[in-house]
């Protein structure tokens, strides 16, 4: 996500907060959301006697949140509940779509297409013809929303696309039957994330509650207002001063396979760091363990005397040879070739017999895996 584009999306939020959260006659009041999920929280009851009145008291109390002049896919519920009373046909649909998932996104994403496949055949039974009674992905992640705002996120897809392209997040959540929640879901949490840290934001969000006329949700989560700048956003021309580009289908997918490399290349490193780290580590305790002039027993040349220490080999030199002979000090020890004088020093170096026995590999792999994050540097925190 392209922070620097972030914090200037937030920083025209707050100076256009005014303008487009007033109870001036005319104008807009973005606040209402805050009002509407309150409103649904107070009067939606799964067990009402009469399931259908009750469902028309809260769509009339949705505002436009959900349903538009064009597009009543609420409303549509209504009719439904209905027409379907004895069977509670749209109670079960709703029971079932709240069923707890236990945060799974997945089982959560299979229960909305499951709601979609119901309204949509409650549709072909009584208007087969109307497109404006049509559940889609929105509206049924409105319901999740208004049920539970804690765990969930609403969605306009133009404004989100929008969003998306400006903070350069660009793995694709698809559309349709081919929606991917969690993409979805991560890139809302992201912004939550980084709202946290934006005081101001925080205190201009939390002005909205000082001159309400109604209860207005506490939106603990913040998850209304993560929805809000990312449509606020495009509504009202909150773009300005921001260049960015809108990436076709194929640079976005080159672009997540680099981000997907960069983060390989992060968790390699991430791996093997420690165990160098570890490494580094025993080979000080072998050389406090064997100084210059002290004694260690080689396999076969016999006694010697230390000569001193370079990097990871020692120097050794043996009465019956001309020359000092050099070893890797960590493998010759925990290989039994040589043998230091502090005998509690191999059983020190035993428990970590698999990563010294790797020791050159790691190095290896390690100064590899270095120059190829330096390829994808600028992918790391994307």
């Amino acid at each position: 996500m392209n922070k620097e584009h972030l914090q200037t999306l937030i920083a025209n939020y707050i100076n256009g907060f005014e303008s487009f959260n007033s109870d001036v006659k005319g104008e807009s009041n973005e606040s209402y959301k805050w009002a509407v999920v309150q409103r649904f929280q107070d009067h939606f009851d799964i067990n009402a006697e009469n399931f259908a009145d009750m469902l028309y008291r809260v769509w009339r109390e949705s505002d436009t949140m959900i349903d538009s002049v064009h597009q009543q896919p609420f409303y549509a519920l209504v009719d439904y509940a209905r027409k379907e009373s004895e069977t509670e046909t749209v109670r079960n649909m709703f029971i079932a779509l709240y069923e707890p998932d236990n945060g799974d996104l997945s089982v959560r994403q299979k229960k909305i297409d499951e709601f979609i496949a119901k309204s949509e055949q409650l549709k072909a039974k009584y208007y087969p013809q109307s497109w404006r009674y049509t559940n889609d992905q929105r509206a049924v992640m409105a319901y999740l929303f208004l049920n539970d705002p804690e765990n969930n996120y609403l969605y306009k897809a133009r404004q989100a696309h929008e969003f998306a392209d400006c903070v350069e997040f660009y793995d694709d959540w698809g559309s349709g039957t081919n929606f991917k929640l969690p993409v979805y879901y991560r890139m809302c949490d992201e912004l939550v994330e980084e709202i946290k840290k934006h005081p101001a934001l925080l205190e201009t969000n939390k002005s909205r509650y000082e001159v309400a006329k109604e209860a207005y949700y506490p939106d603990e989560s913040l998850h209304i207002l993560a929805f809000d700048l990312i449509y606020a956003s495009q509504v009202y021309g909150l773009y300005g001063g921001i260049t960015y580009s809108h990436p076709n289908t194929a640079t976005k997918k080159l672009y997540l396979e680099r981000v997907e490399k960069a983060k390989q290349c992060k968790e390699q490193y991430d791996m093997l760091l420690p165990q160098q780290e570890k490494l580094a580590e025993l080979l000080k305790l072998a050389q406090n363990a064997m100084p210059a002039g002290s004694s260690v027993t080689h396999k076969s040349y016999g006694q010697g005397t230390v000569n001193n220490t370079d990097g990871q080999c020692i120097t050794v030199s043996f009465a019956n040879m001309e020359q000092p002979k050099k070893f890797p000090i960590l493998f010759s020890i925990i290989n039994g070739f040589i043998k230091p004088m502090d005998s509690d020093l191999y059983d020190r170096l035993k428990e970590h017999a698999d990563l010294i026995k790797n020791e050159s590999g790691i190095a290896s792999r390690l100064k590899s895996t270095e120059a190829e994050m330096e390829k994808y540097r600028e992918y790391m925190d994307s």
